[in-house]
C-alpha cells in the first residue's frame, strides 16, 4: 500500500493564484472589475455559444433559466430521476412540477425512449443532464423537443468539456449550466455559468442576474478560506496523516463521514449574487489549460479500464462521445460496502454523489434508479494521479470485485 493514501478528488490551488487574488484585494477589485466580462467572451467561445453569464452558482442558474421563461405555476419539467437532487429541489422551488424519466443501465443518462410516454399539455421544458462527464443522446432530445415545442435546458455542472457529435455540451440546447464548484474539475473558488445562443433569452437573463446582489468582501473571504481548506486537506500529505485515519477510523464504525459532511454543508443558505472579479481572473487563468488537464484525466480514465479485469463494469462510452471522466462508474452489489474496503486499502471512493435521489421513487416505476443508486461506486481519475497511483487502484478495484 502506498505511504500517501488516496482521496477520492483533489481540490488544487495554486500559489499564482494566491498572489493574483492579492493584487486585486490591493487595487480593490475583488467584487468589480473588467475580468467578469473578459471571462464571460472566453467562457461562450470555449463552449461554441454566442453568450454566457456568470454567477455565484450553478443552482442559482438553473433557478434563473426557468424564471425566465416565465412558465405558470404547475407547469411540467423533464428530467432523470437519477441525478443531483438541487435539480428536483430548484424546479419545486420555482413553482414547477418535475416529472421523472428512468436512467440507462450502461450510462446512467435518462432514458430518452421514455421520455415521450411523461409529456402532457404541461410539460414545458426538458433538462438533459450530461452525468458523470458524460453526455446523454442529444440529437433525440432535441427530436423529441422539436416535435412538441419544449425548451430544452443542458445540465453540464459536471460534464465542463465533454463533447457530442464533435460540439462540446452546453452548445445545442436553448440554454446551459455550469457549475465551478471548488470540487469540479474545473473550479474558481465557486460559481456557475448560463450559456445559450438566443439573444432574446440571454437578454431576459442578463436582467435577472443584474438584479442581483454583490458579494460580500465577507462572502468572498469565506469562499477563498473554505477552498484552501479544501485544498489542504486533499492533498496527499494532509488527507494520509490526518483525513485518512479519521476516514477510516468512522468506517469500521458504520459512520458515513463524508455523508455526514455533506448533509451539514447542505443546510447552509446558498448566497445568491453576482459573479465576483477575483474569480473570473482565476476562471481565465485556467481556462488556457482546461483542455490539458482534461486530457490527463481522460488518459487516467483509459489507463484505469485497461488495467480492469474483464466483467468489471464501467460506464459505456459511444463512439461520438467524448466523455471527460468526471469521475469512472463502476457498479457493485453493494457499494457502500465495497467502498469501505477500497477504503481499508487506502483509495477513498465516492458512493453518494448523486444523494436520495432514487429514497422516494417506487421502484416499480424506476426500477433502474433505485438499482443503480444503490450499486455506484465513483473511482477518482484526476489528473493529479500518477500513473504508479491508477496501477494500484486497478490492482486493489480487481482484488475486491474477484472476492
Amino acid at each position: 500500500m502506498p505511504f500517501n493514501k488516496i482521496p477520492h478528488n483533489r481540490v488544487i490551488v495554486k500559489a499564482g493564484e494566491l498572489w493574483g487574488i492579492l493584487l486585486l484585494y490591493l487595487r480593490n477589485q475583488l467584487v468589480n472589475g473588467r475580468y467578469i466580462s473578459d471571462f464571460e467572451a472566453e467562457f461562450a467561445r470555449y463552449i461554441g455559444v454566442e453568450f454566457s453569464i456568470a454567477l455565484s452558482s450553478g443552482r442559482l442558474g438553473l433557478r434563473l433559466i426557468l424564471e425566465s421563461l416565465e412558465l405558470d405555476k404547475g407547469d411540467e419539467v423533464i428530467m432523470p430521476a437519477y441525478t443531483f437532487y438541487a435539480v428536483r429541489e430548484t424546479i419545486e422551488k420555482c413553482g414547477l412540477k418535475p416529472v421523472l424519466v428512468d436512467v440507462n443501465e450502461d450510462d446512467c443518462n435518462m432514458q430518452v425512449g421514455l421520455i415521450e410516454g411523461k409529456i402532457t399539455i404541461r410539460t414545458k421544458a426538458i433538462i438533459a443532464t450530461h452525468l458523470y462527464g458524460n453526455s446523454c443522446e442529444l440529437n433525440r432530445i432535441l427530436e423529441i423537443a422539436g416535435k412538441y415545442n419544449l425548451f430544452v435546458i443542458e445540465d453540464c455542472a459536471q460534464a465542463l468539456g465533454a463533447q457530442y457529435c464533435g460540439r462540446r455540451v452546453g452548445s445545442y440546447g436553448d440554454f446551459s449550466f455550469f457549475s465551478l464548484e471548488s470540487v469540479k474539475p474545473f473550479h474558481t473558488f465557486g460559481g456557475g455559468v448560463i450559456a445559450t445562443n438566443n439573444p432574446l433569452l440571454y437578454a431576459k437573463l442578463r436582467n435577472l442576474v443584474e438584479k442581483l446582489p454583490r458579494p460580500s468582501c465577507y462572502g468572498i473571504f469565506k469562499k477563498i478560506n473554505f477552498t484552501i481548506i479544501e485544498a489542504i486537506l486533499t492533498c496527499p500529505f494532509f488527507f494520509s496523516v490526518f483525513v485518512y485515519p479519521i476516514l477510516l477510523g468512522t468506517s469500521f464504525l458504520n459512520k458515513d463521514l463524508k455523508g455526514i459532511a455533506k448533509k451539514t454543508k447542505n443546510k447552509f443558505k446558498i448566497f445568491e449574487s453576482k459573479y465576483s472579479n477575483f474569480q473570473a481572473y482565476i476562471g481565465l487563468q485556467k481556462l488556457r489549460d482546461l483542455d490539458k488537464l482534461l486530457n490527463k484525466r481522460i488518459a487516467n480514465a483509459k489507463l484505469l479500464i485497461s488495467g480492469l479485469r474483464p466483467g468489471i463494469f464501467t460506464q459505456e462510452v459511444k463512439s461520438c462521445l467524448k466523455p471527460i471522466f468526471y469521475y469512472l462508474v463502476l457498479k457493485s452489489g453493494n457499494a457502500c460496502m465495497s467502498s469501505r474496503i477500497l477504503l481499508r486499502k487506502g483509495i477513498d471512493v465516492d458512493s453518494n454523489l448523486v444523494q436520495k435521489c432514487s429514497e422516494f421513487l417506487a421502484e416499480e416505476e424506476y426500477p433502474i434508479t433505485c438499482r443503480i443508486s444503490k450499486a455506484t461506486l465513483l473511482i477518482p481519475v484526476y489528473p493529479q494521479l500518477s500513473n504508479r497511483e491508477i496501477r494500484y487502484v486497478c490492482k486493489i478495484i480487481n482484488q475486491v470485485f474477484s472476492e
